[in-house]
């Protein structure tokens, strides 16, 4: 009875333990501790983890558990469980397994070894758990931390990390380097240590009122104290974290150095005075007209010529009443066209008709160039710059270019360089004696007429080149067997030459006539030899010193090594191990490595490829962890030998740790700071972007994701005006470059609120040590908006003055006494074929003038730098170009004086020939309003047209049968709305010509309110004004642009209840009108076709309103009454500027 009951009994705990073992997450096991770990018993758990049946691995029947241990991890399991087993404890280790999917997964093992009555292992016994998920979060925690801590060290920003009470705790490099202390040495100061004394109270205010009150601080400027007492000043904003208990544990503070911003308002300030200088010390005559023509500024040269002292005796002169100008001048002021023109001035017209009192007699020949003046391409023309010029003695230059061409030919012939004229067929009809020696003839008469274009050794690229007269150099090989074989000419070199070839074209300039091309020619033959010598030489010694870079060891086919390098001797007496290791068996020379190792060789030594591992190797009480690269060495196309290169990345496995703890304080700053980041993968994709960056660009995280920034339809433009390129973009300049790209200034445009906005783009790589290259980048985004406004304020004044200069007709320069290039305007620019970052700076004598004349040139320059100006102020030279060719330029030279009447440098302004393009804005305009005028009465007027010839042919069809009239209705209406479009069209005659002038926008609104509800009695119409008074530049078609607008409001309105709400306030300099009705609404899709030309859907009504808006600067946008609901209705906004007389 008894052992029934002990029967019944273990068969009750044994289904209690099978209960309970099915239940648990994992897998139990009993095993022999053999190579196979043979399975006992395996509960049905392994199936989960490892795909396989828990049958298969009961006494190996079909697999041993052994088998699906990773290869690599195989000798760490069985040195755990030894471990454990020697101890008689419980063992504890993680490890990888390849499922039945060919799946890798971490597994954590416990378990202990199970010991008889006598000490005797008998079997293990223990669990197996999937720990694969947790591995992976921790993963990606520690990615996650490495990005955030490379963004912080490598944030252009300073970062601060302070305790409640001012005392730092971690600083980045950005802010180190501001400050001028260590790390060490600002945690042992306060925030108190490095700021000055006047901002505490300041800086205790905003602590207390704004970061302790919400969190964080709003934007504001101080000075820190650098470690060498200097000071600088800052703009910076802080922010409040949190512990996880909810309570405040430190402050995080972002500083920007401000000290460059500073100084660039202030050389703004300068620059604006010194330009005003220029005007009036400029030694060409220079006018300023308004759009009469009449006289408001003029210079002292100016005055010099009309022969006055006084500037207050010709102002208010109009150049439209002098009979010395030309009716086609005339005629060109007053359509306010540029023009440039030579013409006789007579005194004694002047003294005939009392123009003024002038002390000249007899008449001059002049130079005249009148230009427009306006502030930017948009704005309206504000006057004239009218610069003259004295040429009376210009035609005596013609003997002088008869000379300086003589010159030029016997340069020619001595010049080093071979020297060809080919005509425009790319016959040869000069050559030099160079040119002749790289030909191999003796005779300049063997080579006259020959064509490059027929040479064989002449590149087809080339050739092409020859043809369209560009300009290009090359490098290309000469085959004298060539030049034999086909008879080109009789030549006594041999062999092959490398030539260096420069072609430019010659003449063409303007409408002038093509004069064939110079080809320049250098035998560099002896050059590229030696370059190819040093080229392969330099690229052996790179590839061996690559190799030993890391510490290295080679081995053969015997798996034994027979080469090391010194970094790997070092490595190993670091580690405690033999280091003599040459002829040793690799598993014998690294102990740590087993059996396994001979098996990666071996594949490396039949697969030929590169096998590159990562090992956890125990070391006597130490654990260090490998990277080990294996790459086959082939000589005689076999395989003969295995480079190995190891690196130590214990130190970094450790780093990890620590770079987890951290990674939710650098998570939280940057969701935290007002600067914009946008997180980019390898190929520039968006990642992630913080909220600042969404509220900037106006886009959600989610519309930005997979997106490059070329892509986010956000329009991307320059400080000029010009859409900025993709090229030029920093993000793409930086995924070319692999370096952090310049700050870009630019405006972009925000989706959800329509407006714009200066921002400064930044890239920059994340990289976590010089020799990985980045696989992400990050952009930062700062908006300047109000910033810029600011320096564009300051900008303005100066930018009118350098306008000045820069739409002048002549050559302006001011160079330094030493002869160095300080200011250039943009003609002097175009006429050198520079740019301007280019000149500035370099020696005008020594890159502008020609070799001949240099000496002169300086004797010119020292005796205005002694100030004697007077016999040099007026002269002529000619000046090179880019291209090569020179250009004759007649200069009027004066000393520039400080306040002291120290000479400081000189300025010169020159004269060149070239005839300025005719200005073809008006044309165009024209035919564009025609363009418009002739689609409505192609398109619109010929639909209402159909319309009645159709109801017309119905009609007559049915007349006889019915008596329906809804037909005439058609008629009628169709009728009706042909003749309002064609009332539309003739009120626009004028429109081009009619004058601006001051008008109230109120009084405009009231007189389209009192006709719009006339003709739309059932609409609801309100008027909001925000203004008492509202003075905007325009003319009488500003009642067609409001009218037009209306009435849009009331054609597309079928509502039971339609009304339209109005609302006229003041916005930046200029007003608003807004115009909301309840309306069908307009799709996002039509909206961007209303503003499109070749897209309308009818009508003239919002084209002539979109004219007339152009025609006063003002600015037209669409919206949805309610935002994100386009079926609610309409809102059109109409900015207007304010009259610039208008206080």
């Amino acid at each position: 009875m008894d052992s029934q009951k002990n029967q019944r009994e273990k068969g009750e705990i044994d289904k209690k333990y099978r209960t309970l073992v099915d239940n648990i997450d994992g897998a139990v096991y009993e095993c022999a501790m053999d190579k196979h770990w043979t399975m006992h018993w395996l509960s049905d758990g392994i199936e989960d983890i490892s795909g396989y049946p828990a049958s298969d691995f009961i006494d190996n029947k079909v697999r041993s558990y052994n088998s699906i241990i990773h290869p690599d991890d195989r000798s760490h399991v069985r040195q755990a469980v030894e471990h454990g087993v020697k101890q008689n404890d419980h063992f504890t280790f993680e490890y990888r397994i390849i499922d039945s999917g060919k799946e890798i997964k971490w597994i954590e093992e416990r378990g202990k070894g199970v010991l008889s009555e006598n000490g005797v292992l008998q079997y293990l016994s223990g669990i197996i758990l999937d720990i694969t998920d947790r591995v992976q979060t921790q993963k990606a925690a520690r990615e996650t931390e490495r990005k955030y801590k490379a963004l912080f060290e490598t944030s252009l920003n300073g970062i601060a990390f302070t305790d409640m009470n001012g005392h730092f705790l971690e600083t980045n490099r950005a802010f180190q380097r501001m400050i001028g202390y260590t790390e060490d040495e600002l945690s042992q100061l306060t925030y108190y240590d490095v700021t000055p004394k006047e901002y505490h109270e300041e800086e205790q205010t905003i602590h207390e009122s704004q970061v302790l009150e919400r969190g964080y601080s709003n934007s504001y400027e101080k000075e820190y104290i650098r470690k060498d007492g200097s000071r600088f000043p800052a703009r910076m904003r802080t922010w409040l974290l949190e512990g996880s208990d909810g309570s405040p544990c430190c402050i995080v503070a972002t500083v920007h150095d401000i000290t460059k911003e500073k100084a660039r308002l202030e050389s703004i300030r300068e620059s604006e005075e010194r330009f005003r200088s220029l005007f009036n010390e400029s030694p060409i005559g220079m006018e300023i007209l308004d759009v009469e023509g009449k006289i408001v500024r003029a210079n002292e040269a100016a005055l010099e010529v009309f022969g006055v002292k006084d500037e207050n005796k010709v102002l208010g002169f109009s150049l439209l009443k002098d009979p010395n100008t030309p009716d086609y001048v005339k005629e060109k002021i007053r359509n306010l066209e540029p023009v440039s023109y030579e013409s006789e001035f007579d005194y004694s017209l002047v003294r005939e008709h009392s123009l003024y009192e002038t002390s000249k007699s007899g008449a001059v020949y002049l130079e005249t160039h009148i230009t427009p003046l306006r502030m930017d391409d948009e704005s309206d023309i504000e006057g004239f710059m009218v610069q003259i010029e004295n040429i009376t003695e210009r035609k005596q230059a013609l003997k002088a270019l008869e000379e300086s061409q003589e010159r030029f030919f016997a340069l020619f012939q001595q010049s080093p360089i071979g020297i060809e004229i080919l005509d425009d067929n790319g016959c040869i009809i000069r050559a030099n004696s160079a040119a002749q020696e790289i030909f191999g003839v003796s005779d300049e008469e063997e080579i006259i007429g020959f064509n490059l274009l027929k040479d064989p050794n002449t590149p087809e690229h080339v050739k092409r080149k020859i043809r369209n007269r560009e300009p290009y150099r090359f490098n290309s090989k000469f085959d004298f067997s060539v030049v034999k074989k086909h008879n080109l000419y009789k030549t006594h070199r041999e062999g092959v030459s490398y030539l260096e070839t420069l072609i430019t074209p010659l003449g063409g300039v303007g409408n002038s006539k093509s004069k064939g091309l110079m080809i320049q020619l250098q035998d560099v033959t002896e050059r590229k030899m030696t370059l190819k010598a040093l080229q392969e030489s330099e690229e052996q010694y790179r590839t061996t010193l690559e190799a030993m870079d890391d510490p290295v060891h080679v081995i053969d086919e015997n798996f034994r090594i027979n080469l090391t390098n010194p970094a790997l001797t070092k490595w190993l007496e670091e580690l405690g191990l033999r280091s003599d290791i040459v002829g040793m068996k690799v598993t014998n020379a690294f102990p740590f490595f087993d059996d396994t190792v001979i098996d990666e060789y071996r594949q490396v030594f039949q697969a030929g490829i590169v096998h590159k591992t990562r090992e956890q190797n125990q070391v006597g009480q130490r654990t260090i962890y490998t990277e080990t690269t294996k790459v086959p060495v082939k000589k005689g196309g076999q395989i003969v030998q295995i480079l190995t290169k190891i690196r130590d990345i214990t130190k970094q496995q450790r780093n990890q740790r620590k770079l987890l703890r951290s990674e939710k304080r650098y998570r939280t700053l940057i969701e935290s700071m007002d600067l914009g980041f946008l997180f980019h993968n390898s190929d520039g994709k968006i990642k992630s972007m913080n909220p600042s960056a969404s509220e900037i660009l106006g886009i959600s995280e989610k519309e930005g994701l997979n997106s490059k920034i070329q892509e986010l339809d956000i329009p991307l433009r320059t400080e000029e005006g010009r859409n900025l390129p993709p090229s030029g973009i920093p993000l793409n300049i930086c995924l070319r470059t692999g370096e952090p790209s310049k700050d870009v200034v630019c405006q972009i445009q925000n989706k959800q609120k329509n407006r714009h906005r200066w921002v400064i783009m930044r890239s920059v790589p994340l990289t976590y040590s010089k020799h990985e290259r980045p696989s992400e980048f990050y952009t930062i985004l700062r908006d300047i908006t109000h910033r810029y406004r600011a320096e564009r304020a300051l900008r303005e004044e100066r930018d009118l003055a350098q306008n000045y200069l820069d739409i002048a007709g002549s050559i302006m320069v001011i160079l330094d006494p030493n002869g160095h290039i300080e200011m250039i305007n943009e003609k002097g620019c175009s006429i050198l074929g520079y740019e301007e970052k280019d000149i500035i700076g370099k020696n005008w004598i020594n890159t502008f003038i020609p070799r001949r004349l240099r000496q002169s040139i300086r004797e010119v320059l020292e005796a205005l730098s002694n100030g004697n100006p007077e016999e040099v102020e007026r002269m002529e030279n000619p000046i090179l170009t880019k291209g090569g060719d020179e250009r004759i330029i007649e200069w009027r030279n004066s000393p520039l004086y400080d306040e002291e009447g120290k000479i400081t440098g000189i300025i010169s302004s020159g004269i060149d020939i070239t005839a300025r393009k005719k200005m073809e804005e008006k044309l165009r305009t024209a035919a564009e309003t025609a363009n418009l005028y002739l689609d409505v009465m192609g398109h619109d007027i010929r639909n209402d047209l159909q319309a009645i010839i159709m109801a017309a042919d119905i009609l007559r069809e049915q007349l006889a049968e019915s008596q329906d009239t809804h037909f005439f209705d058609t008629i009628i209406e169709a009728t009706k709305d042909a003749t309002h479009l064609i009332q539309k069209v003739n009120g626009m005659k004028g429109f081009l010509f009619a004058p601006l002038s001051d008008i109230s926008l109120p009084d405009v609104m009231g007189v389209v309110l009192s006709d719009f509800k006339n003709l739309y009695p059932y609409m609801d119409v309100e008027l909001t004004k925000r203004v008492d008074s509202a003075i905007v530049q325009a003319d009488e078609y500003l009642y067609n642009l409001l009218m037009n607008i209306l009435e849009n409001s009331a054609i597309h309105n079928d509502t039971t209840n339609p009304f339209v709400r109005i609302q006229i306030e003041k916005l930046g300099k200029g007003y608003e009108v807004s115009i909301a009705d309840n309306g069908l609404g307009i799709p996002k899709s039509q909206k961007e076709a209303i503003f499109d030309s070749n897209r309308r859907y009818g009508g003239v009504g919002i084209p002539q309103a979109l004219q007339i808006a152009d025609k006063y600067g003002a600015e037209i946008t669409i919206n949805d009454r309610i935002k994100g609901h386009p079926e609610q209705g309409t809102e059109f906004r109409i900015w207007l500027p304010k009259a610039p007389n208008v206080a």
